[in-house]
């Protein structure tokens, strides 16, 4: 048949194997119309015992009109012993040595190194990575440090330190990281960085510290958190120094905070804003109170430049339960000022009872205007007032009433 031109004549194989003290040697050949294919593996080792060196070679030689070299060879070599590890491949083929893959791990009590490198031929963008890792461990202290190297370019590298600084019923840590970008520079956008800090915990305290840097920019901030008993509230802190961090005139910039709250009724608040641009701290603060007494709200913000002595601003709202066993009685406060140009205010009371119902709002705007509207209801007769007083002495007012027999 015409389909089985493209077979040699006569076809020869040949399988030999071979076992000496630490080698075993497997060969096959194949013979046709005087062309050669020969496939050669060989392994050396003491095999099944995993310490030890152990080397495995593939060699492949063919005469084929076929898109794979005509020549090629893969060598393994893995070395094990109880406290290091290594491990090399290489793959040739055309004569020449085209990828390798090749690790090391060297382990102690205290120091551990680690080291892989991988090279290959292909059109790719990254064509040789080597990778350094060490892990130091003395006592309560740690060392990490880590390299990655491409191309053989410079270099990105990153180390950690921490230190266990934890007694009796306290849990402490401190630690700094170091980067050197290298050739990641464009990836990360950052050429170097440093960062410690600490961390701490009580029974009842917690408090956190943070010195950062990268290139030209800056961040410190410390945080506390102190949880207390039920009656009284707990209270947390964070200052935060920035520099060089945001695109303005002002290149550092300082935030306190402050927070006291039982989560439930009461929170008081403080922050302060400090910028190099501004002869004045910025100082925003408040407190808010639920249901305490006859309070059912009462909240309060206010907003003052530090040195000033006076609050350029005040926001307040206040709602209170006046009520007895006869009489329901609600009252209603709201407060705004601006600067000691705008003052608004604005109270009003609800009562109400089995004889007479009353609501009384009252509107004052700058201590000069005065607005006053008042309506009370009888079981015979309704009774409405509005008024509005200007200055000292210019008033209008309007009142009617309804009765009935």
């Amino acid at each position: 048949m015409s389909q089985l031109k493209i077979l040699p004549r006569q076809l020869v194989f040949l399988t030999v194997y071979q076992r000496g003290n630490r080698t075993r040697v497997l060969r096959h050949i194949a013979l046709g119309d005087g062309k050669e294919l020969k496939v050669t593996g060989t392994y050396t080792g003491l095999f099944p015992r995993l310490l030890g060196a152990h080397d495995v070679q593939v060699e492949l030689f063919h005469p084929l009109s076929i898109p794979f070299p005509w020549h090629s060879r893969v060598n393994l070599h893995v070395k094990h012993s109880a406290r290091s590890h290594r491990d090399d491949l290489t793959v040739m083929w055309n004569e020449k040595e085209q990828i390798s893959v090749s690790s090391s791990l060297k382990f102690g009590r205290e120091v551990t190194r680690f080291r892989a490198t991988v090279a290959h031929p292909f059109n790719y963008t990254l064509k040789q990575l080597e990778v350094r890792a060490l892990s130091e461990q003395r006592g309560r202290k740690y060392n990490q440090q880590l390299q990655l190297a491409g191309n053989g370019g410079q270099p990105a590298d990153i180390r950690l330190t921490l230190q266990d600084k934890s007694k009796r019923n306290v849990t402490a840590w401190a630690g700094c990281v170091t980067l050197t970008s290298g050739q990641l520079q464009r990836v990360l956008s950052v050429e170097h960085m440093h960062a410690c800090g600490s961390l701490e915990q009580r029974s009842a305290l917690f408090s956190e510290y943070l010195d950062l840097n990268w290139d030209d920019k800056k961040l410190k901030h410390n945080l506390t958190y102190e949880r207390n008993h039920f009656l009284y509230p707990d209270k947390l802190q964070l200052e935060a120094v920035l520099e060089n961090i945001f695109l303005t005139s002002c290149t550092k910039q300082k935030i306190l905070g402050k927070t006291e709250t039982n989560y439930s009724s009461f929170l008081d608040y403080y922050v302060s804003l400090e910028f190099c641009d501004l002869p004045n701290v910025i100082v925003f603060s408040g407190k808010h109170q639920l249901n305490k007494d006859d309070i059912i709200l009462q909240s309060e913000g206010r907003f003052h430049l530090a040195g000033h002595g006076r609050d350029e601003g005040l926001i307040g709202v206040s709602l209170k339960n006046q009520s007895t066993a006869a009489v329901k009685n609600y009252s209603l406060e709201i407060e705004f000022r601006a600067f000691e140009d705008i003052w608004l205010g604005l109270t009003g009371t609800a009562a109400s009872s089995s004889v007479q119902s009353q609501i009384l709002v009252e509107g004052i705007m700058d201590q000069k205007e005065k607005v006053k509207v008042a309506a009370s209801k009888g079981k015979e007769c309704f009774q409405c007032y509005m008024g509005y007083l200007k200055g000292c002495g210019e008033s209008l007012s309007a009142g009617d009433s309804l009765s009935s027999d």
